[in-house]
């Protein structure tokens, strides 16, 4: 299972942090709960793809699969190269025909195709070009010109809100120009709509009408609805953020990073960040930095600054205690899908045992809270009386009215399924220790097993069918085993497993060891184990499992609900949407055939 960081947390500090804060206590008026996903027991084949057909990924925020062929360039015949498409769970909407399926908006898609160009010596050879296609719905396969060389090395083209940007023209997509375009792509070509004096060195961002354009140092706000005579937003000079306007000789523009979220209404979150490894005078607080190729942390010194914007008064207000980290809602919810959807789809395989590592899920932050709210993570510094800034994190709710909610005692925003919640396993965030605990649906807690001080500590990780998962840490040992309580506090699985899943349909599947050699187990909820040993590949709800070389599927009670007849077998979970908190994919492939099934 994924290591985890030890943090501590005074409960005390955070609640006088909160004194004075909107708090709106035993009313849950903020958090969905989704519905918890009782025994799998069924496949039913949703499409069977063309014969050398495949799939490639799966887009878990558009619910598209990306499937591929493999065949022989025309332009190299020593060579072969992969063709893409796109197909839902129940039909082919794109056949392989494109070289690379580079971004995905609703009924759109920017794809490049294969086209002919030459190479310095005048043979033709295989030169891509990018363009627009409607993919479903009215209007299906429009396209638009496909005029613009393709370019790996940068992003010539993106959706942003309503419109397609792309820095310089549709016809010069270059990346050296100082300005960019943003076009209607919904009536079959690219029409102008305005331009923007930010190239390739900003992000771009838009919702309600409002764009953003961000810099390293600073960013510009606009309304696109000012278009001007020469086809470029109004600029207002109210609409300029510079964090650190003292720097007039951007001396330290490579040190300072900006990060702006919308919260709705027109509000923002804007904050600025001086960040250095070395300490300095004027930092503010110091945390740990995750470099996130490498995975490693190292502790930065920071001045940070941190307010709120009002687009439509262009006025900002100062909130210093809300130094904000990320923010997560409707308008972030693709990131978030995204991210989750890697993580819960992620297998690393270990060779030394021969199966895939499992790992307890990770929420879809985005989808926790309901429409018109969003979740602010900041920053807070609880031991900044006696002079050390080091920080830690925890979150607030604000509405579309850039109003600030509390909920008092909770340091993470909780995942509520089947009426309880515990409090998010986030990948981003250390996770904090102390008692299991958890939450009915008015926000009421309840201790379920205390933590006492000592050795050892409690991590509250997931409530499902009824059961919180948790481990226990001992600091002695330096190990982490996990265990089960139900919501009255019973122990229903004691403090053993190196690895639990949560319960499906009563069942679960541990791991431990057994004199010395690792076993993985049915559990039921009394306690007794079964002994598995065709598994390869544990899934939430489900495994994979290997019988004379080939790969079937069973569910957590050991039922058979793919027969060992595979050569290749995947399992694609989506969680928390469309208020169920669990929908899973198989994509099964025998005999040259890939099909796409669905779990019942």
């Amino acid at each position: 299972m994924k290591k985890i960081i030890v943090a501590v947390l005074l409960l005390a500090i955070l609640l006088t942090l909160f004194a004075g804060c909107n708090s709106k206590e035993k009313n849950n008026d903020y958090f969905n709960n989704f519905e918890f996903r009782q025994s799998f027991n069924a496949a039913e084949m949703s499409i069977s793809l063309p014969e050398n057909v495949s799939v490639y990924s799966y887009d878990a925020e558009n619910d598209l699969f990306v499937i591929f062929m493999k065949v022989l360039n025309s332009y190299d015949d020593s060579e072969y190269i992969n063709l893409f498409g796109l197909a839902t769970s129940d039909e082919i909407l794109l056949s392989p025909t494109y070289t690379s399926i580079l971004q995905i908006k609703g009924d759109y898609a920017i794809v490049a195709k294969p086209a002919q160009g030459v190479d310095t010596s005048g043979n033709p050879v295989l030169r891509p070009t990018v363009g627009v296609i409607k993919f479903r719905g009215e209007g299906k396969g429009e396209k638009t010109d496909f005029r613009t060389p393709y370019a790996s090395s940068y992003t010539q083209f993106a959706f942003v809100g309503d419109y397609i940007v792309t820095v310089g023209t549709k016809e010069y997509a270059l990346s050296d120009f100082n300005f960019s375009t943003f076009y209607d792509y919904s009536r079959g070509s690219l029409l102008e709509v305005f331009r923007v004096r930010c190239g390739s060195d900003y992000e771009f961002m838009c919702n309600d009408g409002y764009l953003v354009a961000i810099g390293k140092d600073h960013a510009f706000f606009y309304e696109t609805s000012a278009v001007l005579t020469d086809g470029y937003l109004n600029f207002d000079e109210r609409g300029l953020y510079m964090a650190y306007p003292e720097d007039t000789g951007g001396d330290y523009t490579e040190a300072i990073t900006v990060n702006i979220y919308y919260l709705g209404n027109g509000w923002f979150t804007r904050t600025a960040r001086l960040e250095s490894t070395e300490e300095f005078e004027g930092y503010t607080m110091k945390y740990e930095k995750t470099d996130a190729s490498t995975g490693q942390t190292q502790l930065v010194y920071a001045n940070v600054r941190s307010d709120l914007y009002d687009a439509k008064t262009r006025s900002s207000t100062q909130k210093e205690w809300l130094v904000v980290d990320a923010v997560a809602n409707k308008y972030s919810a693709d990131y978030y899908t995204e991210m989750a959807s890697y993580l819960n789809n992620l297998a690393v395989f270990d060779e030394t045992t021969g199966r895939y590592e499992y790992s307890l899920p990770y929420a879809n932050i985005a989808s926790l809270v309901k429409d018109g709210y969003s979740i602010v993570y900041y920053y807070y510094l609880p031991y900044a009386d006696s002079g050390n800034y080091q920080s830690e994190i925890t979150f607030c709710l604000m509405n579309d009215k850039a109003e600030i909610i509390t909920i008092n005692d909770m340091l993470m925003p909780p995942v509520f399924v089947g009426g309880y919640g515990v409090e998010t396993s986030d990948p981003m965030y250390d996770k904090y220790y102390g008692d299991v605990f958890c939450y009915d649906y008015s926000l009421e807690k309840y201790t379920l097993a205390s933590y006492e001080g000592g050795t050892k500590t409690y991590a509250t990780y997931i409530y499902h069918d009824y059961c919180v998962v948790a481990s226990e840490i001992n600091y002695t040992s330096n190990s982490i085993l996990y265990g089960m309580v139900d919501t009255s506090g019973k122990q229903i699985l004691p403090f053993i497993y190196e690895e639990l899943s949560p319960f499906y349909g009563g069942y679960a599947i541990g791991r431990r060891k057994v004199d010395g050699v690792y076993k993985t187990f049915i559990i039921d909820k009394s306690g007794k184990e079964k002994l598995i040993t065709d598994m390869v590949n544990v899934r939430q709800g489900v495994y994979v499992y290997s019988e004379s070389e080939k790969l079937g599927l069973k569910n957590y009670e050991g039922k058979i609900i793919m027969a060992a007849e595979y050569e290749s077998l995947e399992v694609f979970e989506v969680f928390m949407q469309n208020g169920v908190y669990q929908t899973d994919y198989v994509i099964a492939s025998k005999d040259g055939i890939t099909s796409i099934y669905k779990l019942n």
